[in-house]
């Protein structure tokens, strides 16, 4: 097991932020940062047991760059974003490679 492509990703709620409710942002949160954060931990053994894995997270523009109507998506994607970084310095003594695209 040497490469893990997660895409995972909804936007489905297009609203101001003032007008997003808790459970928008839950629910977002939930299948766009907390899928991705548990399927790296569970892909971890076995990247790691390669000798060289490597994990592809697909984000989003916007994870980088503000739009209108989206705020709750972009920071799921920028939480990716950072993910990937953090994992990177994390990982780094286990040989796995890892990219946000």
């Amino acid at each position: 097991f040497r490469l893990l492509v997660v895409d995972v990703g909804q936007q489905w709620i297009y609203k101001q932020n003032v007008d997003c409710t808790v459970e928008d942002f839950s629910t977002l949160m939930a299948i766009n940062v907390e899928s991705t954060f548990h399927l790296s931990q569970l892909a971890h053994p076995l990247l790691k047991a390669s000798g060289m894995g490597s994990i592809v997270f697909i984000s989003s523009v916007g994870g980088v760059v503000a739009h209108q109507g989206v705020s709750i998506y972009g920071a799921t994607k920028g939480a990716i974003n950072q993910l990937t970084k953090n994992l990177a310095f994390e990982w780094a003594k286990d040989n796995i490679y890892r990219i946000a695209l």
